[in-house]
């Protein structure tokens, strides 16, 4: 495997992002352990900014580290993923409020939205890019946080953000389930267009809970009868 040289300058940081895309990417899965010594080769680095990596990967809660032994990918349980749904839905439906408040609606917010949305629904339609129909999905949902012009709204839904896409990881869902919901988009840039508020902010709920959430509970649900349907089994 090549070498990558790194400047002087940021080794901790661009370690961290490779490191995350690698979690991102699923090259590292859900419990799997950091390869520290590989990640050492492959960047010439010490250990040093790489144990600073995981520190911040640790901090936006994509790796657990265990003391004085070594870290892992971070597992999401169903009740911690429908727990991240609902903090999502709350900052990006603030995000919405503050949109309408501060009359930032403008075309090109618009366009971005919608630009972002057509990318992701034609990502899947055409070679089923999920890399980058998520990354486009990614994108409009990030240019409402953005656009509500709170720094630390921002701050906090990036640190968010991690968690989510971690979640993201783990939802087996069609590609016309996906285009489905990354349809839910265009209703919600319509009621932008219209300046109606509620009904803006009812329908990035209703697509945040349907495409996220709901999957969250549903797989619980079906968690849970396998278990009963084994333990009927079992007693039989």
């Amino acid at each position: 495997m090549e070498k990558h040289k790194i400047v002087q300058l940021g080794y901790g940081e661009q370690v961290y992002q490779h490191l995350k895309h690698m979690i991102l990417s699923r090259e590292l899965t859900p419990g799997e352990r950091i390869p520290e010594g590989r990640i050492a080769t492959l960047f010439n680095v010490s250990r040093t900014p790489i144990r600073e990596a995981i520190k911040k990967l640790n901090e936006y809660g994509l790796v657990e580290t265990f003391p004085r032994s070594f870290s892992v990918v971070t597992k999401i349980s169903t009740k911690q993923a429908i727990d991240i749904g609902e903090l999502r839905t709350a900052y990006e439906n603030f995000a919405l409020h503050l949109i309408f408040q501060k009359k930032l609606i403008n075309d090109k917010l618009l366009k971005t939205l919608r630009k972002a949305s057509d990318e992701s629904v034609e990502a899947m339609q055409g070679n089923k890019d999920w890399e980058k129909a998520f990354e486009k999905d990614t994108e409009f949902h990030h240019a409402i946080i953005s656009a509500a012009d709170n720094e630390y709204l921002s701050e906090a839904f990036e640190k968010l953000d991690t968690r989510i896409q971690l979640v993201r990881l783990n939802m087996n869902v069609t590609p016309e389930t996906f285009i489905e919901d990354i349809r839910q988009h265009y209703g919600v840039i319509e009621m932008l267009e219209s300046g109606n508020e509620e009904e803006a902010i009812k329908r990035l709920d209703s697509h945040i809970y349907n495409s996220f959430t709901l999957y969250q509970i549903k797989k619980e649900q079906n968690r849970k009868n396998r278990k009963k349907t084994l333990d009927t089994a079992s007693d039989q």
